[in-house]
């Protein structure tokens, strides 16, 4: 898909300005995502508690820390001055994701 400067084109012929969001969504279906437009809730009230041992503690008591069949995901982000970006280790379950951000 390119732009003539009048129009837009895909294998020489011409396509209207409605049809580029299908046919982008088609080549690259991440640009089909819908945007987070949740509304904001807000909850005070704390009903969990963390509870966080010493290394120690896991290794005197045999603990697991990620118990044994348990499906772990990774997720990651980092800031550089070449750039930011993003990563997803699925540990095997799918294939790993690493998106960049842009500067």
């Amino acid at each position: 898909m390119k732009s003539t400067g009048g129009g837009w084109k895909i294998g020489g012929a011409h396509i209207g300005h409605t049809r580029i969001l299908d046919i982008m969504g088609a080549q690259m279906p991440l640009t089909s995502m819908r945007g987070d437009i949740m509304v904001p809730h807000y909850c005070f009230q704390q009903r969990y508690q963390s509870v966080i041992t010493a290394k120690q503690h896991w290794k005197e008591n045999k603990t697991q820390v990620i118990p044994e069949g348990a499906i772990a995901v990774f997720t990651d982000g980092s800031k550089e001055p070449r750039g930011t970006g993003a990563g997803i280790f699925f540990n095997g379950l799918l294939e790993d994701l690493y998106i960049p951000l842009g500067k």
